[in-house]
This record gives C-alpha cells, structure tokens and sequence, in this order.
C-alpha cells in the first residue's frame, strides 16, 4: 500500500513540474482584442511563464494601451516596433531572447487562449511523451466551428498537404526553430508576411520527425471578426507564399 502510494504521490509530483513557456504574442492594430488576448493569458492557472508581446508598430493605440495594461505585470515584456515587420520576423526575433529549453507557444494578437487550463495542458504532454513540437485544435470565433486539425502519421509528406493540418495551438521548443536555416524564412532575403506558420512548421516537424504531438483539445480561439485576416486581404499571396514554403528543400530528422 505504501509502495502504491509513494507512486501515485511521484506521479503527481513529475506531471505538476512546471516547464519554463514563453508566450509570444505579435500584434498589429488590436485595441479592440488585446484585452481578451491577454485577460486569456494572465487567467492560466500556471507560474511558470513569461510573455513577449511585440507591436508591430500599430497605427491605432495598441502599444499604449497594452503597455497601461501590462505595467503591473513583471513576466509581461512590451516591444513596440518603429517599423512593420510581419509577424515572422517578430516570432523570429523574440525567440532569439528565449533560452533554447524554453517551450514557445505562439497566440496572435487578435485571438485568445480558450480557457484557464492551456498552459497547464501543454505542460503535462511535454512531460508525458518525448516530444519537441506540438499542435493542436482550435475554434473559429464567433461561428463555433471547430478547425480543421487533425492527428498526422510521423510518415507524412508535410511539403505535399492540400489542406494545413498542423496549426494552432502551436508549441515547440525554442531550440527546434533555431535550427531553421534564415534563408527558408524567407523569400527574395524578405521574412515571410502571408503562410508565415508553414515556413517554421514543416521545417520543423521534419526534423522532429516523430517527436510531435497532436493535442486533441481546443485550446484556441481563432477570432474570425477581424477585418486585417491575411485570408480576406491576401489570399492570393498566401497560395503563393504557401508554394515557395513547399518547394524549399527538405529537413531530415534530428
């Protein structure tokens, strides 16, 4: 009986450790959404995190307000940009900041956690299962649609999906995007400003190879009522973007 419960007590001691998560949050023109976006962050029921917000030089006031808001919160670090740089490069340069054990977890400005538990749930498949990168389920807001995630074999060509499976939420260690090669971030030495995702997730997977997880939760909300969606302004360039991404060479697993 002892022997029973010094492993159950082991057990709940193992999965309650607390992985370092950076949260990385870039932002453009969202004075209407940073308060749900980040009210959904600081409600975690979860210690160890910090948040990097970048605003990608907003012409409304989304830095000011964001920086009222976070000034009593010290894991919270405000970058305000004095140029648009897209959110690729934002992503890329706030994770150059992180430690590489660091797990990132990116939440665009317009959309938020879907409930207090996300961080907790990341944190519990990072400490169950040998994994470096994951995805997971989200839904579309205010429709109530879920996405269109789903589990992947480890076999899978990700260079030849017709539909993008792997989305949000998206996690990863710090690490794994370091080993993304600069120039298949871009295209013309330009960071990528539409298909971003795919250009540091299938790089990735590839090199995780099977050390990647499907979490079959919704832990996202995609916030469809923004005007400033790239799938209503540039469409076109995310099917063009999308075919550069595919057609770039190939990782081979770590």
């Amino acid at each position: 009986m002892k022997n029973l419960l010094l492993r159950i007590y082991n057990f709940i001691i193992f999965y309650r450790r607390e992985k370092k998560i950076v949260i990385i949050i870039p932002s453009y023109n969202n004075s209407k959404w940073y308060k749900r976006n980040l009210d959904s962050v600081l409600s975690q029921h979860y210690s160890n995190y910090s948040v990097i917000y970048i605003d990608d030089n907003s012409s409304d006031n989304t830095a000011e307000l964001v920086e009222s808001y976070t000034n009593m919160h010290k894991n919270i670090t405000l970058i305000k940009n004095k140029n648009r740089n897209g959110a690729l490069k934002n992503i890329y340069e706030a994770i150059k900041l992180c430690d590489d054990n660091d797990i990132i977890v990116t939440l665009d400005g317009d959309d938020w956690f879907a409930h207090e538990k996300v961080l907790s749930t990341i944190n519990y498949y990072y400490s169950k299962y040998d994994i470096w990168i994951t995805y997971g389920q989200f839904i579309r807001w205010p429709f109530g649609e879920i996405g269109q995630c789903k589990e992947l074999n480890s076999n899978v060509d990700f260079r030849k999906l017709d539909n993008w499976y792997p989305s949000h939420l998206r996690t990863f260690y710090a690490w794994l995007f370091k080993g993304i090669k600069d120039q298949d971030l871009k295209a013309e030495n330009e960071f990528f400003i539409v298909s971003w995702d795919l250009a540091f997730m299938i790089p990735m997977l590839e090199m995780a190879k099977a050390h990647f997880k499907f979490i079959n939760q919704i832990l996202y909300v995609y916030n469809m009522n923004t005007p400033i969606n790239d799938f209503r302004i540039n469409q076109q360039k995310q099917i063009k973007a999308a075919q550069i991404i595919k057609n770039k060479e190939k990782y081979s697993a770590i």
